[in-house]
């Protein structure tokens, strides 16, 4: 008779998914200096060396983390403007405002202030620069669809320039500055009314009055 129960191989896969949950955690809450292998397998539940035994480094690890991270928050983005058209300056708007406030957002940025130090994740972050820009790219066009300008703008360095400004005021908020996120989008309806768009202009958050 089978025996029931998780196989060996489910167990592993669930002691990798926990340490990579707690790396994020611990990037998030303290820090890329404060994310050791120690603090990892503490907040994993794991023995401090299980971090090595699942990934070897912690070079190894922070890279996996990154990839995960950008996958994920890619596909949240991508379910977020996956709207009728006409809610698509709205979706987008808010879709910003909760990667803002998303743990795996600060962990990311933690991550690229850290590659500065690793060849190997610093060659990640540049994968993941180009993945984001090219899903930034795709999200430019939906919005231009119907604009005049679609045919004119580069739109290459339209979503460089705006995949760079989300970092951007990523990292200000990283330090204390103050962000104003609802300042920026709405900067950015009245961006696509300018270039074309017969778009609303998100406010706060709140669709406009009729």
């Amino acid at each position: 008779m089978a025996r029931s129960g998780p196989k060996r191989g489910d167990s592993r896969g669930e002691t990798r998914g926990a340490i990579l949950d707690a790396t994020v955690g611990s990037l998030a809450e303290l820090g890329f200096s404060g994310t050791s292998a120690r603090a990892v397998a503490q907040r994993a539940g794991v023995a401090p060396g299980g971090v090595f035994y699942h990934f070897g480094s912690m070079d190894d690890l922070l890279t996996e983390v990154f990839a995960t991270c950008l996958d994920r928050r890619i596909a949240r983005l991508r379910a977020a403007v996956d709207v009728p058209r006409s809610g698509l300056p709205t979706a987008f708007a808010q879709a910003v405002r909760d990667e803002f406030a998303h743990p795996e957002s600060r962990a990311l940025l933690e991550l690229v202030v850290g590659a500065i130090d690793s060849p190997l994740l610093a060659a990640r972050v540049r994968e993941g620069t180009d993945q984001a820009f090219a899903f930034t790219r795709e999200v430019v066009e939906l919005l231009l669809a119907d604009s005049p300008m679609a045919g004119l703008l580069p739109l290459d360095l339209v979503a460089q320039v705006a995949a760079s400004a989300f970092f951007g005021l990523g990292v200000m908020a990283l330090v204390g500055a103050d962000v104003d996120v609802d300042g920026m989008t709405d900067l950015v309806g009245v961006l696509l009314m300018f270039l074309g768009g017969d778009w609303p202009v998100p406010t706060g958050g709140q669709d406009p009055p009729d």
